[in-house]
C-alpha cells in the first residue's frame, strides 16, 4: 500500500462520516466511545470467523467474512483517527515508530548481561542535540529566543515571560515529532560502537517520560535511524535509584551523562561520571569520580583507563 492508497482510505471514511453529520468538538469523546463500542462488536464478528474454542470440532474457516469483517475493524480504527483529525501520514509515522520500537525491544530482549564492564550511557546533549534544536523549535514555533550559553537547561523564564506553558510547549514539541527529529552529536555513534566493539555492556538510561507514546517510540525511533548499537535502553527520572536495582553492582564502570542532578547523584554515592562541558553543568566544578570531556571521541580512551582500575 502506497501513501496515496493510504490517504484514499481516509478521505472515503471521512466522506461517509460527513454524511452521517459533522461532530462537533463538544461530543468528540461521545463519539469516539460510540466508535470504540462498534469497533469491539466487529473485533467480536471477526473472531466468530473461526471455532474460537481451542477443542471444538468444528474447524471450518471462512475467508471471505475474515476479510470484510477486517474491513470493518479497519474503517473503524480509521473513523477514530478522524474523528480526532489524524491525518494518513499521522497514523503512517506511528506505525512506523511502533515498528522500529517492536524491532528494537526485540533485538534488546535477546541481550542477556554476560558480566562485562558495563557503561551507563544518557541519551540528550550525549548522543542527541537536544537542548539546541529544542531551543531553535521554540524561537520558530512561539518567537521565544534563549541565550545558548546560559546556566539555565530549560527556558522556563523566557517561556513564562512570553506567556507560553513550558510543560505544554515541551509536549507540543514531542507530539510534533521533535524527539525523533533531533540531529545526533557528532561522533556519539562511532563512539558507542567502539565501546561496544573493545567489550563494554552499554546501557542507554534516559529521563526522558516513556509514559507519553510519543516520547517512547520516536526514541526507538531514533536509536534504529541511526544506527546505534547499545545492548539495553531504560527510561527512569532517578538514574542512581535505578542503577541501585539494575542488578550491575560493581561492574559498571561508569556513567556519561550531561544531567548536573544526576551528575551529583551518582559521584555522591562513588559512581564515575564522564560529563561533557556545558554551560549549564558548570556548577559541579571539581571531583574525584567526575571527569569532563569536549568530543566524544575523547571517551573510549578513558573509558578503557577506568576499567583499569576496576
Amino acid at each position: 500500500m502506497t501513501s496515496n492508497d493510504l490517504e484514499l482510505l481516509f478521505k472515503m471514511q471521512s466522506d461517509y462520516q460527513l454524511k452521517i453529520g459533522i461532530v462537533p468538538d463538544s461530543i468528540r469523546s461521545d463519539e469516539m466511545r460510540k466508535l470504540c463500542l462498534a469497533l469491539h462488536s466487529e473485533v467480536t464478528d471477526l473472531a466468530r470467523c473461526i471455532n474460537i474454542r481451542p477443542h471444538g470440532e468444528d474447524t471450518s474457516v471462512n475467508r471471505d467474512r475474515i476479510l470484510y469483517d477486517a474491513v470493518d475493524v479497519f474503517r473503524y480504527t480509521i473513523a477514530i483517527l478522524n474523528n480526532w483529525g489524524f491525518s494518513s501520514q499521522d497514523l503512517t509515522r506511528a506505525y512506523e515508530e511502533k515498528d522500529a520500537y517492536l524491532n528494537v525491544s526485540h533485538k534488546f530482549d535477546q541481550n542477556v548481561y554476560d558480566g562485562r564492564p558495563v557503561v551507563i550511557c544518557d541519551m540528550d546533549d550525549v548522543l542527541t542535540e537536544f537542548r539546541e534544536s529544542y531551543y531553535r523549535w521554540c524561537a520558530k514555533t512561539y518567537s521565544v529566543q534563549a541565550d545558548p550559553n546560559s546556566t539555565h537547561y530549560y527556558m522556563v523564564d523566557e517561556m513564562q515571560d512570553a506567556g507560553v506553558n513550558p510543560e505544554e510547549a515541551f509536549r507540543r514539541f514531542i507530539s510534533e515529532g521533535g524527539m525523533y527529529n533531533l540531529a545526533q552529536v557528532e561522533g556519539a555513534a562511532e563512539m558507542i560502537r567502539t565501546l561496544v566493539k573493545d567489550g563494554f555492556w552499554v546501557h542507554i538510561v534516559t529521563a526522558r517520560p516513556d509514559l507519553d507514546p510519543a516520547c517512547k517510540y520516536s526514541t526507538y525511533m531514533w536509536l534504529h535511524s541511526i544506527g546505534i548499537e547499545c545492548h539495553k535502553l531504560s527510561f527512569t527520572p532517578e538514574k542512581y535509584r535505578w542503577l541501585v536495582q539494575s542488578g550491575y553492582g560493581n561492574r559498571v564502570v561508569c556513567a556519561i551523562d550531561d544531567s548536573s542532578k544526576h551528575v551529583a547523584e551518582y559521584v555522591k554515592h562513588g559512581v564515575h561520571v564522564l560529563c561533557p562541558r556545558k554551560t549549564y553543568n558548570s556548577d559541579l566544578g571539581m571531583h574525584p569520580f567526575l571527569s569532563w570531556y569536549d568530543r566524544p571521541g575523547e571517551i573510549p580512551a578513558m573509558i578503557a583507563e577506568l576499567s583499569l582500575r576496576m
